[in-house]
C-alpha cells in the first residue's frame, strides 16, 4: 500500500509523472502522521492529518486512498483516548471500498485499544476478524500479526490469558515477523508475557524474559510510545508480582518521564500502577495520584466512558491497599486487568 511505501517512492507515479496535489498532500502527511505514530508523538501525528485543504481533497481521492486517510486517523483518535472521533472515524472507513481483511482488523485492533480495557464492542470483531483468518487458511493475510497481538492484550485485560495465547503464542515464535516488523513482534512479546503471568504458571523468568526482549527491541529502534506503554508497564507488573517493588516503580517512573514528555494519555495506566504497587505511599501522595488521575480521565472521553477507569478511581482506597477486584470480567487479576 503507498501509505507503507517509502517516502522517495510516493512522491511519482510509475511513469515519473507528478501526483495530483491532493493526493501528494495526503502522502505526505500519511508519512509523518506514521513515523509519529512509531515514535509515540501522537498530537503531532494529529497535526499532520488535522488540514481542512487535505480532507476537502479527499472526494477526488480513490476510495483506497481515503481509506489510508481515515485509518491513519482511526489509529491516532484512538492513541489519543478520544472516542467519538475514533469511532467516528471507523466508521468513515468502513464506508470506503477497502479491502474486508483491513476493514475487520482496523475495526477489532482499535476497539481494543479504547479504554483500560477496550471498547465493548471489540470482541463482536475479534470473531469476526478471526473467521476471516480462518477462510482465508490457504492465502494468510499479512494484517494478521497486527491483528492478534492488540486481540491478545484486551483478552489478557478482560481475564481470558487462554484465549489470548490462542491467538499471539504462534507469532511469537515466528523469527521473520522480529526481523521485518519489530514493533508487532515486540508486542507479541508482551502479550505472551502476560499470558504467562495471569495464567499462574509459575515461570516468572520466561515472562520477564520475553518483556525484557520486547523493551531491548524497541529501545533499539526508538519506538519510545510503544516502550512505555507497552514494554515498561508489562516489565513492572513482572517485577512488582516477582517481589521486587522498587524495580517496579522504577521501570514506572521511566515509563511517567516518556508519557509526560509526548503528551500521552496511557500516562493513566502509569498512574494506576505506581498507586496499586508503592505501598509506601504517604497519605498525600495518594491524594496527588487520585486528582492526576481524575484530570487525565476527564480530559480524554475514552477514560471517561471506561467502567474500570471509574471503578479505580471510587474505590480509590481499595486499589492503594491492594483488595481485589470485586466484578472482575474473567479470570481475577492483581491489576483488576490495568
Amino acid at each position: 500500500a503507498w501509505e507503507r511505501a517509502p517516502a522517495r517512492e510516493r512522491r511519482r507515479r510509475p511513469g515519473g509523472d507528478s501526483l495530483p496535489p491532493a493526493m501528494s498532500a495526503l502522502q505526505s502527511a500519511s508519512s509523518i502522521a506514521h513515523e509519529c505514530l512509531n515514535s509515540g508523538e501522537i498530537d503531532r501525528a494529529a497535526q499532520a492529518l488535522d488540514d481542512p485543504e487535505l480532507r476537502s481533497g479527499l472526494q477526488g481521492l480513490s476510495q483506497r486512498s481515503r481509506a489510508g486517510y481515515w485509518r491513519y486517523v482511526a489509529r491516532i483518535q484512538t492513541r489519543r483516548q478520544a472516542r467519538p472521533e475514533a469511532l467516528a472515524a471507523l466508521e468513515a472507513l468502513s464506508e470506503c471500498e477497502t479491502d474486508r481483511g483491513e476493514l475487520l482488523f482496523d475495526q477489532a485492533t482499535l476497539r481494543c485499544m479504547l479504554g483500560l480495557r477496550g471498547h465493548e464492542s471489540a470482541r463482536e470483531w475479534i470473531g469476526k476478524a478471526e473467521a476471516f483468518i480462518t477462510s482465508r487458511r490457504d492465502a494468510p493475510f499479512s494484517g494478521t500479526p497486527f491483528f492478534r497481538s492488540h486481540a491478545a492484550i484486551y483478552l489478557n485485560r478482560r481475564g481470558d490469558p487462554e484465549g489470548a495465547r490462542r491467538l499471539v503464542e504462534p507469532s511469537v515464535s515466528d523469527s521473520r515477523l522480529g526481523d521485518g516488523f519489530p514493533h508487532i513482534f515486540g508486542r507479541c512479546q508482551l502479550a505472551m508475557s502476560e499470558v504467562i503471568r495471569l495464567s499462574g504458571e509459575g515461570d516468572l523468568a520466561r515472562a520477564r524474559g520475553l518483556a525484557r526482549e520486547a523493551v531491548d527491541r524497541y529501545r533499539r529502534v526508538s519506538y519510545e510510545g510503544a516502550l512505555a506503554d507497552f514494554g515498561l508497564v508489562q516489565l513492572a507488573k513482572i517485577e512488582a508480582q516477582d517481589n521486587r517493588p522498587g524495580r517496579a516503580l522504577q521501570l514506572l517512573e521511566e515509563a511517567r518521564d516518556i508519557q509526560l514528555r509526548l503528551h500521552n494519555p496511557s500516562l493513566l495506566r502509569t498512574v494506576f500502577l505506581t498507586a496499586r504497587i508503592d505501598q509506601g505511599l504517604t497519605p498525600a501522595r495518594r491524594i496527588a495520584l487520585r486528582r492526576e488521575a481524575e484530570v487525565i480521565i476527564s480530559d480524554r472521553s475514552g477514560f471517561l466512558q471506561c467502567p474500570l477507569a471509574r471503578e479505580i478511581v471510587y474505590h480509590w482506597d481499595a486499589w492503594c491497599a491492594g483488595e481485589p477486584e470485586q466484578n472482575s470480567p474473567g479470570e481475577p487479576d492483581f491489576f483488576w486487568g490495568v
